[in-house]
């Protein structure tokens, strides 16, 4: 199902699609310069390795990462994540999400970078 997730969740603005080893570099460079931004409410993977790791981790049976990604360019400016899935009779999931910091392309009102994320993600989250 990963493979065909850009085609099936998709918004206007948004898409979801798996994240692949290719995306190590580009999930790296984001969460490093969005380190303050997280803090203290969420902890993305600060290297190679971690990054590696998420992706690994998302392959799994009760795991599911999504990118979110803009429409217009590509650019990953999120993360969903479905973690503990349960299948059976009680189908269930925990959701958690968070983007990125944009600050470098919105300098000029302070505090916009946060209200662009929240937008990325809450498009995100009503396309799930």
């Amino acid at each position: 199902m990963a493979e065909n997730l850009q085609m099936m969740i998709a918004s206007h603005r948004v898409f979801l699609r798996a994240p692949t080893h290719g995306d190590v570099a580009a999930l790296l460079d984001l969460h490093q310069r969005s380190r303050d931004f997280h803090v203290p409410w969420s902890f993305p993977a600060l290297t190679e390795v971690g990054c590696q790791d998420y992706i690994q981790r998302c392959q799994g049976d009760d795991y599911e990462g999504l990118l979110i990604c803009r429409q217009e360019d590509g650019a990953i400016v999120g993360v969903a994540n479905l973690s503990q899935i349960f299948y059976k009779a009680f189908q269930n999931a925990y959701l958690g999400y968070y983007s990125v910091s944009l600050l470098d392309e919105v300098r000029f009102i302070p505090g916009c970078q946060w209200l662009r994320g929240c937008f990325y993600t809450s498009l995100a989250s009503k396309t799930l």
